[in-house]
């Protein structure tokens, strides 16, 4: 080959790798060279400089700094960052020249420079003598990275035409579940970035830094799987560097400007890639250019952006990959939540009420707040009952933060509060005001007064930080449970009330509140139960299980205690489940549905009835409380229809997430016939995501004749019966699908799976509704695989590197869940398992347990970091006693600076704490990340 020019610019670090945290410049500048001397001295600077790099922040700038007139180049005087497999990593004067593999580049007298600078590297460092055109020197060393320890070759000096070698090949990575042509809206864009993500990671850790040249290729390749149009892939670092940019290109190597607004005053880059590092993943609207419009630079076009956080490949620190999609006049993006929508008539749960005020913030953001604060006063949408939307200026105080809008009095609008001092010990505004420094949205835990009751009563609001006409501002709702800890009243959770209103709510607080009881009094609440009138009101009682099947508590007189097997104990063929285990099941996921035949006392017959059972730890001692109601005709509008609570699989999160997706899927199967809905169901984003997905069963006592009419995982499965599948709990999975829908015409039934996600048979729990199938019995039905179940904490799944790699708030809920459950069962021997063992500990994340009753800290992963024990609410909350509202609550995200063992620096954090019971000693088990 014949070298006869130098090469031209450089490439992105899009390694996240090999960084620079602060490193002082070359000692001898590029400038400076004027012999071999000074060329040694150059590259041998160069080198001390990188391998000092301990930041991916800083190191990924390096690219920039080695293209740009400076210390390290100047003229014809560069250097190049070569993988020792002979590709340039950076090329600090040809960019297109770190697409090619140079290793077989040949000088004027044909001798291979590349192997000869690889080598000389390889030597601990020298010289190579070359000719190009004219006798020339260049100087090699290797080094090793600081961050990875993999080993890199430095060359200064080297200056050769090789456009003649052919690109690298873009790298053939696995087609993504949707490609870059195929991004049409919110779900499919969803899809199309965490593929891109997944596939990033994967291809560096399986093949090493040497792929980010072919991944790079292919992600700019128009037309391919990664790249269409306005369809394209960037990838900011942890601190905000730019590493790659399929569109403008230019940006790689720089810090991004987080400050950037569109023609709307969004701060776009703070607000979606802030908001992925702090949540995980994010939305957006905003105005950006689009590269397919000619003249769009000054206004931009609306679009939806929309970015994932994800952890770099053989190392600690993470980056964000994003994209998005342009909003035209098609109509192709309709709502700001369309995935996950719901009423204020339809809301349940905390899950609800995160999904509603989200809906509340895309509508501001969409139509303003003129026609924003109408139609939270007006729209049954926004209100109903003690749910509604508010909106208060963020300020230090009540006394100076201004009502935007507050639907149960219109007139307080535009006035302030007056300080408001609630039960946990400061103004409610300030605590808006502190939580909102180090987070732009979360969960804030308050008393206020309850509309619905005029009670002042514990309440759980999600807010999101927005601009009110230039003020700064939160929008939220928030929700009155009746089954928190401190928030069981006699007066509203009882058996008479769940007699008064039979229905799986009512039923659900009436079990948590009873299970409470039983957390903290053991054995000992017997007489409580059995004797007070609030736990036993006719056909309505409590009654307590061992995990033998005995009943050791029970509200019916006649039973007796502690020697009787309760109906669910029995195993043999004729008890109420037909040989299911039911104690295994409740233990196992603990909570459950359970429906079965029961004797009804105040009727005299036997009727369908629906129980709940809650597993609890008393004394050291597993136990399963329950009750239930015998269900009466369900009334046309009691439970929310699609338009109501509309969820698309991607946005499936939780239990009541999976019973809203399935009463949907059974709606379009109604409205649509069996044969569009089979289609839709197998293709469309909408009905499947990973393990989320709809199937439609017949309902036949046994799978041997129940036929599969729909099951995406495997369509070859359609119209064939499944067979006996016996799973986890005794018995044929089909037989207890029949059981269930002969007494109850919708319900949960739990069993064990194959899991699509990880390939593994485990714990699934599922809604099903029973539809007409081209006129037979069916099921369609979804489920969902949770990682904090009791018999599901997988010690290989639920861990802290696990979190570390994936920070986010669901995971931190399941990571603290499992290790509340294991301080259940152990107590106080549990602390110094959780404080040191790896599953537990890495990095910034660890576990503490903190003693309610005094402040505490029993335990902890980061000794040192709570050299504050006893003094945490005033130190971390400014007064307000964030102990005892997590021992109220129950469950509670704390968000406030503290100190990180990993970086010795004082940052934001977002904890959440469970409170459990350590032989009788309230404890708040908890861990947290930095955002």
């Amino acid at each position: 080959m014949r070298l006869n020019r130098k090469v031209a610019l450089a490439f992105a670090v899009l390694a996240l790798v090999m960084l620079a945290n602060g490193a002082a410049e070359a000692q001898t500048t590029a400038s400076q060279v004027t012999d071999n001397a000074s060329l040694k001295a150059f590259v041998e600077g160069a080198k001390a400089e990188f391998e000092a790099i301990t930041d991916v922040n800083e190191g990924a700038k390096l690219r920039d700094r080695l293209k740009q007139e400076g210390p390290l180049k100047s003229g014809s005087m560069f250097l190049i960052i070569f993988l020792r497999s002979g590709e340039p990593f950076i090329h600090g004067n040809d960019r297109s020249a770190e697409s090619k593999n140079l290793i077989d580049v040949e000088d004027d007298n044909g001798k291979k420079v590349v192997q000869e600078l690889l080598a000389a590297g390889a030597r601990g460092g020298d010289f190579v003598e070359y000719h190009d055109g004219e006798p020339k020197t260049a100087y090699v060393v290797e080094y090793t990275s600081g961050i990875t320890g993999r080993r890199f070759v430095l060359v200064g000096g080297w200056s050769q035409d090789v456009s003649h070698v052919p690109d690298r090949a873009p790298t053939q990575l696995p087609a993504p579940a949707v490609t870059a042509s195929q991004v049409k809206d919110r779900q499919t864009l969803i899809t199309f970035v965490e593929e891109a993500a997944r596939v990033y990671r994967e291809a560096v850790q399986t093949q090493g830094y040497s792929a980010l040249i072919g991944i790079r290729n292919a992600f700019r390749v128009e037309g391919g799987d990664w790249k269409s149009g306005s369809i394209y892939l960037w990838v900011v670092s942890g601190g905000g560097v730019t590493l790659f940019h399929a569109t403008e290109p230019f940006r790689e190597g720089r810090a991004t400007d987080m400050t950037r607004t569109d023609v709307n005053g969004v701060r776009f880059a703070e607000e979606l890639i802030g908001g992925a590092r702090r949540e995980g993943r994010k939305f957006l609207r905003y105005h950006y250019d689009d590269p397919t419009i000619v003249g769009d630079e000054d206004t931009g076009s609306p679009k939806l952006g929309y970015a994932v956080s994800f952890t770099v490949a053989n190392s600690d620190q993470r980056a964000v990959i994003g994209s998005g999609i342009y909003i035209r006049d098609t109509g192709t993006i309709t709502s700001g939540c369309a995935d996950r929508d719901i009423a204020a008539s339809a809301v349940r749960t905390q899950s609800d009420i995160q999904a509603f005020v989200e809906c509340a913030e895309a509508y501001l953001a969409e139509h303003g707040t003129a026609e924003a604060r109408r139609a939270f006063n007006e729209d049954e949408r926004w209100k109903h009952g003690p749910t509604y939307v508010f909106v208060d200026g963020i300020a230090e105080s009540g006394t100076d933060s201004k009502t935007f809008v507050y639907p149960p009095d219109p007139s307080r609008e535009g006035q302030v509060w007056g300080a408001a001092i609630d039960d946990f010990g400061n103004d409610l505004f300030y605590e808006v005001y502190r939580m909102t420094q180090a987070v732009d949205f979360g969960w804030i835990y308050y008393s206020f007064p309850n509309p619905a009751t005029g009670r002042k009563s514990a309440k759980a609001s999600y807010i999101i930080e927005v601009d009110w006409d230039g003020e700064p501002a939160v929008i939220g709702a928030g929700i009155y449970s009746r089954d928190w800890p401190g928030t069981c009243y006699a007066d509203e959770v009882s058996a008479a009330a769940l007699g008064a209103d039979p229905s799986p709510e009512t039923l659900r607080e009436f079990v948590r509140c009873a299970a409470m009881l039983v957390e903290s009094e053991g054995y000992f609440a017997i007489d409580e139960l059995e004797g007070d009138a609030r736990w036993t009101d006719g056909a309505h009682y409590v009654y307590v299980l061992d995990m033998m099947g005995n009943q050791v508590m029970s509200g019916r007189p006649f039973r007796v205690n502690g020697k009787a097997l309760h109906e669910w104990g029995g195993r043999g063929p004729k008890n109420h489940f037909d040989g299911r285990d039911m104690l295994d099941m409740g233990s196992t996921f603990g909570e459950s549905y359970v429906y079965y035949q029961s004797f009804n006392p105040m009727a005299g017959t036997n009727r369908p009835k629906v129980g709940f059972l809650k597993r609890v730890v008393a004394q050291g001692v597993p136990l399963l409380v329950g009750s239930g109601y015998y269900p009466g005709p369900v009334p046309a509008t009691s439970a929310p229809s699609c338009a109501d609570n509309y969820v698309e699989a991607a946005a499936v999160r939780t239990r009541e997430d999976i019973q809203a997706f399935v009463q949907c899927a059974a709606e379009y199967a109604m409205e649509h016939g069996t044969e569009e809905a089979r289609r839709a169901f197998n293709e469309d984003a909408r009905w499947k995501s990973g393990r989320t997905y709809v199937f439609v069963d017949g309902v036949q006592p046994s799978g041997a004749d129940s036929l599969t009419h729909v099951f995406p995982p495997d369509p070859s499965r359609e119209g064939s019966v499944w067979g006996t599948s016996i799973d986890g709990f005794g018995n044929d999975y089909f037989y207890e699908l029949h059981r269930i829908l002969s007494l109850v015409d919708e319900g949960w039934i739990y069993y064990a799976f194959n899991n699509p996600a990880t390939g593994q048979r485990q714990p699934k729990s599922s809604y099903v509704i029973e539809i007409d199938w081209n006129g037979d019995r069916a099921a369609i039905g979804a489920g969902i695989y949770s990682r904090d179940f009791p018999g599901t904490c997988d010690p290989s799944d639920v861990t802290a590197a696990d979190l570390a790699a994936n920070p986010g708030d669901q995971r931190l809920q399941e990571f603290v869940r499992c290790a509340a459950m294991m301080v259940e069962s152990s107590g106080y021997f549990a602390g110094p398992v959780l404080s040191a063992a790896p599953r537990w500990k890495s990095g910034p994340i660890y576990i503490f347990g903190i003693n309610t009753e005094n402040g505490a800290v029993e335990f902890s992963g980061s000794p040192a970091s709570f050299v504050t024990s006893g003094r945490i609410p005033e130190l971390l909350f400014d007064g307000r006693d964030a102990i005892a509202a997590g021992a109220l609550f129950g469950e509670t995200f704390w968000y406030y600076n503290f100190h990180n063992p990993t970086t010795g620096e004082v940052e934001s954090k977002v904890s959440f704490v469970k409170l459990v019971r350590a032989q009788g000693i309230p404890l708040l088990v908890g861990s947290g990340y930095n955002p």
